[in-house]
C-alpha cells in the first residue's frame, strides 16, 4: 500500500457520501447552501476575488465597476 492512499480512500469516500447526502435534501434548503458557501468563499479569497475583478475590467473596458459589481 502506497503512503497517502488511505487518506485518499478516506476523502473519497467522504466526498461522495456528502454527494448522496445532497442529492437527497430540497431544492430550497440546496440554494441556501450553495449561496452561504459562496458568500464563504468570497469573504475568504480577497486574492482570488481581485484577480477576477482585475480579469472581467480587462474584458469588459466599457463596462462602469458597478456594472461589474
Amino acid at each position: 500500500m502506497r503512503p497517502g492512499s488511505i487518506i485518499s480512500d478516506s476523502l473519497l469516500r467522504l466526498t461522495i457520501g456528502l454527494g448522496k447526502l445532497f442529492a437527497r435534501l430540497p431544492y430550497p434548503l440546496l440554494f441556501k447552501l450553495g449561496r452561504g458557501l459562496g458568500w464563504l468563499l468570497y469573504w475568504s479569497t480577497p486574492k482570488r476575488r481581485h484577480i477576477a475583478r482585475v480579469n472581467l475590467e480587462l474584458c469588459f473596458p466599457e463596462r462602469t465597476p458597478a456594472q461589474i459589481d
